[in-house]
């Protein structure tokens, strides 16, 4: 990709790769996160954007991800997201999310803890657990909203009573829109968080047992089933979302800003922009990694000038062009027939008149990456499969083949290890 630069009294002009025609602030604004996300860290245990579209699968990202069963109705929908592409559906009557027993769900043994997720209710009529450790029925603890004055609470159990119950002065989720709810304990204690201000406190008390604990999400041992949306989940081992050491505290007041953007972005597609001719240019983005030595820290206004992270110099056109070219995944020749996929670069299929198999690259390493996107806007009618079986190849969490059905759809997979093998980005 190249940008050229005129400029005209302190104005730059970001041209397409034709040099005809400007490419907006806003466009190039788009390809780059204005100030990166914090690093994705081994202290993150759980992540989920749930951003796979409508489905019944979805992707930990994490760094070591777990495996998501779904039962029940539970689903994938694109009918309401806070932030992405889609949210996780739960109708209230059976449905929830399981991930097999471990010790990165023991989160009451450890010194802090964040689970933090938005939520949209159908109803604020009943009790919605969000989500549940539990190794028996004498040690579990469960995050939910109750209504009747109950509000947002952590419960936790040792033995035949609970132990932790958190102190409530809020009434809970009080209507039907997006909320973010935030769980969080640190040595001063457990804090409960509506919107980014304290509602709940409990003091530190006794933990159950120590050990692997299987955690649900939309539900809870009692079947205080979820009835609603739920998105952008992160469970940790650390206080996320850098609270004092003397917050949260028994008489409120600590707070943090929600978030305003999803967590951690992916390797993805993130914008085309069409030039003259038709050609479209595909840029990548990666915010845990190349985000760190992006200098553009500010867009002013709606003018193309950029300035660096003091906002005393701007950023010149080579610098943002050298940006953008550390991104760009390598575009190969557009594909009418089946074919075996390149490691490392995008593959426009076109599959106007049949159905087109991709195969994976062969030989594998950790690292390597291919994307596949219909270039025509007609996978619809007839699709590409990416084909794992016939390689004798692992796609985590599938059934090892993954069909674009979608036009102009698109998938990214990485190649974890041989263990895992790839995994598949949207």
């Amino acid at each position: 990709m190249s940008i050229n630069k005129s400029h005209a009294r302190n104005k730059d002009k970001f041209l397409d790769r034709n040099g005809e025609n400007e490419i907006s602030a806003e466009e190039i604004k788009n390809f780059i996160e204005v100030e990166a996300n914090p690093v994705l860290t081994a202290d993150i245990k759980l992540l989920l954007p749930f951003d796979e579209g409508n489905g019944v699968s979805t992707i930990d990202k994490s760094l070591n991800p777990h495996v998501i069963s779904f039962a029940g109705n539970t689903n994938i929908t694109t009918a309401q997201k806070q932030f992405g592409e889609s949210s996780a559906l739960f109708d209230g009557a059976g449905d929830r999310l399981t991930l097999v027993a471990d010790s990165d769900w023991d989160l009451i043994n450890q010194t802090n803890f964040t689970i933090a997720m938005w939520v949209k209710h159908n109803s604020t009529n009943t009790i919605d657990c969000y989500m549940q450790g539990i190794v028996d029925t004498d040690n579990f603890w469960r995050v939910c909203n109750a209504p009747g004055g109950n509000g947002l609470r952590i419960a936790v159990k040792k033995g035949p009573v609970f132990n932790v119950g958190s102190g409530i002065f809020n009434d809970g989720i009080p209507d039907l829109e997006w909320h973010h709810v935030a769980f969080i304990k640190t040595p001063s204690g457990y804090g409960v968080y509506l919107d980014g201000s304290q509602v709940g406190f409990a003091a530190i008390a006794s933990a159950p047992v120590s050990a692997n604990y299987v955690l649900s999400i939309g539900s809870d041992i009692s079947n205080n089933d979820m009835d609603g949306y739920i998105d952008e989940v992160i469970v940790t081992h650390d206080n996320f979302f850098g609270m004092t050491p003397a917050a949260p505290n028994v008489g409120g007041g600590t707070s943090f800003i929600p978030p305003t953007k999803q967590f951690f972005p992916d390797v993805q597609l993130t914008n085309t922009i069409v030039s003259s001719d038709g050609d479209r240019i595909y840029q990548t983005q990666n915010t845990a990694q190349d985000l760190e030595d992006v200098v553009v820290k500010q867009h002013v206004q709606n003018s193309d000038i950029k300035l660096d992270d003091g906002q005393a110099n701007e950023v010149s056109s080579v610098e943002i062009r050298n940006i953008l070219d550390r991104s760009i995944v390598t575009i190969g020749s557009e594909e009418t027939a089946n074919f075996t996929a390149t490691k490392n670069a995008l593959t426009p299929v076109d599959v106007t008149t049949m159905p087109i198999t991709a195969t994976p690259p062969s030989s594998p390493v950790t690292g390597d990456t291919f994307v596949i996107v219909d270039s025509r806007f007609n996978a619809f009618t007839n699709n590409i499969t990416v084909d794992f079986t016939t390689a004798t190849q692992n796609l985590y969490g599938s059934l090892n083949n993954w069909i674009i059905n979608e036009d102009g759809g698109y998938v990214q997979f990485i190649y974890i290890n041989t263990s895992i093998g790839w995994i598949a980005h949207k």
